[in-house]
């Protein structure tokens, strides 16, 4: 399944919070993220509702103007490990700059991760 976004792709910024409140984000993201949650579900209406249970691979191209999403069907043996490799990069990507094997992880324009 190809989804074509046509939004201008906006990095994730860091949650704020207040004495007394749980994190937040700026409202300036909340309504990019609202913008980019509805025109992907107007995306996958177009492309039949399709639903990807098994485990599947992701491919997103990042351009100034919208994101390309591919999603194909993938299996690769977790070996027992947890958690989502979104979050099993970031902190890979953050020990590398920290020792200075790399000087900004701005400067990443391509990641390839997969269980296995």
């Amino acid at each position: 399944m190809i989804l074509r976004i046509p939004i201008r792709p906006k990095p994730t910024p860091r949650p704020r919070a207040k004495k007394g409140q749980g994190a937040y984000y700026p409202k300036a993201y909340q309504s990019y993220k609202d913008e980019l949650e509805w025109l992907v579900k107007q995306a996958w209406v177009e492309a039949g509702k399709p639903v990807t249970k098994e485990p599947y691979a992701v491919t997103i191209g990042v351009y100034k103007d919208r994101f390309d999403v591919i999603l194909s069907n993938c299996w690769r043996d977790r070996d027992g490990l947890r958690g989502d490799l979104d979050n099993i990069q970031k902190g890979v990507l953050d020990a590398l700059q920290a020792v200075g094997l790399i000087d900004d992880d701005r400067n990443v324009h391509q990641i390839t991760i997969s269980f296995g």
